[in-house]
């Protein structure tokens, strides 16, 4: 049987599913929350906030879909990220708790007629802040990245497919006989 990528009749090919940005933009904010909090262990009062922080995909709780601009439609995106909390006690012990941040972003998009789905890239860091109780009050920063991403099949031609040489005990007095 022929290798299908050393024939000149069949060319190799290889097909994929692929997912393209359709259209996207990113905001940064800053805003104040409240925040209840979720200990790892019971801590020593008073503590002081060390940082609270998120990097990673948000969770899409909803998307709706309103008015036309131009080619662009409004889009309504509710959320959720969870948010690490470092702090120190009374006693100089470094502790850990969590909480989550909800809210929602509007912004007008280009939609394909084809399904897709809106992604949220998020990066939140505070380290202003105090911690009273079992609650967190912060202001922090927040980068958030919106995706509307559609998938589709994509065929590619491959001429030729290589592999390096792997170099083993067995193949060092070998190599020097070949020409390739």
């Amino acid at each position: 049987m022929p290798n299908c990528c050393h024939d000149d009749k069949f060319p190799c090919r290889i097909a994929t599913r692929l997912i393209r940005i359709y259209d996207g933009g990113l905001r940064e904010t800053r805003d104040s929350y409240s925040l209840p909090l979720e200990f790892v262990t019971a801590p020593i009062y008073p503590l002081t906030l060390t940082s609270a922080s998120f990097e990673g995909k948000a969770t899409v709780t909803n998307v709706s879909v309103g008015n036309s601009r131009g080619n662009r439609r409004l889009v309504d995106v509710d959320y959720t990220f969870p948010v690490t909390v470092i702090y120190v006690d009374a006693n100089g012990v470094t502790g850990r708790a969590y909480t989550s941040i909800s809210g929602s972003i509007s912004a007008f998009l280009r939609l394909p007629d084809q399904a897709y789905s809106v992604e949220l890239g998020v990066r939140f860091i505070s380290r202003t802040g105090r911690i009273s109780g079992d609650t967190l009050q912060i202001s922090g920063c927040m980068r958030m990245t919106v995706r509307v991403l559609t998938e589709f099949d994509a065929v590619i031609n491959v001429s030729e497919i290589n592999y390096p040489y792997l170099l083993t005990p067995e193949n060092l007095s070998c190599s020097a006989l070949f020409d390739d």
